[in-house]
């Protein structure tokens, strides 16, 4: 996995990660963002849902790729609320 202590690496080639661990990432930065509230990382929530949407073995189920999309969205509210207020809890 990608990930070292608290810290989730970049990750260089989405398309060719396996779609699970895609999403265990994804539910790890979720978790990340609810210790610290920090708005890079629901930035960071966006972008791999995105990886998620786009990945080869997703795009066959329709109603995972919709729960994709709706939490897409959620996060992208997030990311905007938090860099508009400029937000830094914690």
């Amino acid at each position: 996995m990608h990930e070292t202590g608290n810290q989730v690496r970049p990750l260089l080639q989405p398309e060719s990660t396996p779609l699970v661990a895609l999403e265990r990432r994804v539910g790890n930065l979720i978790r990340a963002y609810l210790k610290k509230r920090c708005p890079l990382t629901a930035q960071s929530v966006v972008r791999n849902l995105e990886w998620l949407l786009r990945h080869p073995d997703a795009r066959s189920d329709s109603t995972q790729g919709f729960a994709y999309l709706r939490l897409r969205h959620h996060w992208r509210m997030l990311a905007a609320i938090d860099n508009k207020a400029g937000t830094r809890w914690g």
